[in-house]
């Protein structure tokens, strides 16, 4: 039953997650199937009582047909299909005086409703928690994230939205104007300044892969390099984050030698 858990959950979470590893990732896009995955698990979380009885009702069904299968191949082998039905579930006793036994928990607490509780909700809570952690919490540093993806340029040279980069400014300690006026200067000259650079990038390539590594990617210590993946980098695209990132960092350069 635990698996049948898990397997509903990455039913609908294995997609976001290898959307979440493609390369060149469309960082509003990202955003919004986050969000909508939390919503999807706080929903399951809230009906638990409808989710879960049609998850065991299929539990039950599967098992069903295992038997059948193991019965019909002369095997002494079979798969309950439901839970241990004990006596007191949930109880707990504790003596509250001399020789008298008194339960301090709801009695009849039936083994399938323990299991909803303390399973069931358990995962589901654990999960929207951690999406909450990780991505909900950080909401609006995301969502300024987005302003400075190449794709999204076109629209920060007419106007960046007035409620776009505050989250960066209290990071960063720099008033929100500015950064908002350099980002759409920046973004103005964007495609100039890329076929300026595109032919002085320096970059190495690997014996197995044609993929470059930049040359200020090569001063990183050992677990900072290890988070860079060949294989997830793009051909100098000079449409994410990781092009404008190295379009600044060989400006940076230039000035500073």
């Amino acid at each position: 039953m635990t698996a049948a858990i898990y397997l509903d959950i990455f039913s609908i979470s294995s997609p976001i997650s290898k959307f979440l590893q493609s390369p060149s990732l469309n960082y509003l896009t990202a955003f919004n199937m986050i969000n909508n995955l939390h919503k999807k698990i706080r929903s399951r979380r809230d009906n638990a009582d409808s989710i879960f009885i049609n998850l065991y009702s299929k539990v039950k069904h599967f098992i069903t047909e295992i038997n059948k299968e193991l019965e019909l191949n002369s095997s002494n082998f079979t798969i309950k299909n439901d839970f241990n039905k004990g006596k007191s579930v949930g109880r707990v006793s504790k003596k509250k005086m001399s020789g008298e036994e008194v339960t301090d928990e709801p009695p009849n607490i039936s083994p399938t409703d323990r299991f909803k509780i303390e399973t069931f909700n358990y995962i589901h809570d654990i999960c929207a928690n951690s999406l909450d952690k990780r991505f909900i919490s950080n909401t609006k540093l995301l969502s300024d994230c987005i302003c400075l993806d190449p794709k999204h340029f076109n629209s920060i040279k007419n106007e960046v939205p007035a409620n776009a980069l505050l989250e960066l400014s209290i990071l960063t300690t720099i008033d929100r104007n500015t950064l908002a006026y350099e980002l759409q200067q920046f973004a103005l000259q964007f495609n100039s300044i890329t076929k300026t650079f595109e032919a002085t990038f320096t970059y190495y390539l690997t014996e197995d892969s044609q993929f470059p590594i930049y040359e200020h990617e090569l001063d990183l210590d050992e677990d900072q390099a290890s988070v860079i993946d060949p294989s997830n980098n793009c051909k100098t695209c000079n449409n994410c984050l990781r092009c404008a990132f190295n379009v600044l960092h060989n400006i940076v350069q230039q000035w500073l030698f």
